[in-house]
């Protein structure tokens, strides 16, 4: 379900490294780069540099941040977890 006051705007949960979470309103038609920067705004203060961190979402790193929000497939609800980019994955 979408906001009220704007049906394109979602609320994602976003979720860090060490597993602290919160939840963030976007526009789907934002790039995943800001959904990024405003992820490591509200789990980090003073958040840093975007550019060492990657979105992960259904366990799949989204590496082209240009992209957005609705063409990656995010949804009102979804949980994407804000990564380092040097975290091994498998």
């Amino acid at each position: 379900m979408s906001s009220p006051q704007n049906p394109n705007t979602i609320s994602v949960k976003v979720i860090g490294q060490e597993g602290d979470s919160a939840t963030v309103e976007v526009n789907i038609h934002q790039k995943l780069h800001h959904l990024l920067e405003v992820g490591l705004k509200a789990l980090y203060n003073p958040p840093p540099s975007a550019n060492e961190y990657e979105l992960v979402f259904n366990g799949i790193a989204l590496s082209d941040l240009e992209k957005t929000i609705e063409q990656a497939g995010i949804h009102n609800g979804n949980r994407v977890t804000i990564q380092p980019k040097d975290v091994s994955r498998g």
